[in-house]
């Protein structure tokens, strides 16, 4: 077994298994009974290396203003029955007759 190797055992069978450090998250099958699971997720080495990535730094974000919302009371009113075309023309109709 090489140094760098990690050992896990089938969590069905027991079998032991090994596989490269630094190799994680990844589907495994126990060759003795077939039995599949994933990996654990390991990063290769315990330091932190210079290809681990900075955190990212954001900007602090300004909370926006509420937006007022309209009210029943800012609804448009509906036309009253004197206002249509259609009570006019009544209205004409009755004022004629």
């Amino acid at each position: 077994m090489q140094p760098n190797d990690t050992t896990r055992q089938c969590p069905k069978c027991g079998q032991a298994l090994r596989f490269p450090d630094g190799v994680g998250g990844v589907l495994m099958a126990c060759p003795a009974c077939g039995h599949r699971f994933a990996s654990p997720f390991r990063l290769g080495g315990t330091a932190k290396s210079a290809a681990t990535p900075a955190p990212v730094k954001r900007a602090p974000q300004t909370p926006k203003a509420p937006v007022a919302l309209p009210t029943v009371a800012d609804a448009p009113k509906p036309p009253s029955a004197t206002s249509t075309l259609a009570a006019k023309v009544a209205a004409l109709y009755a004022a004629n007759s």
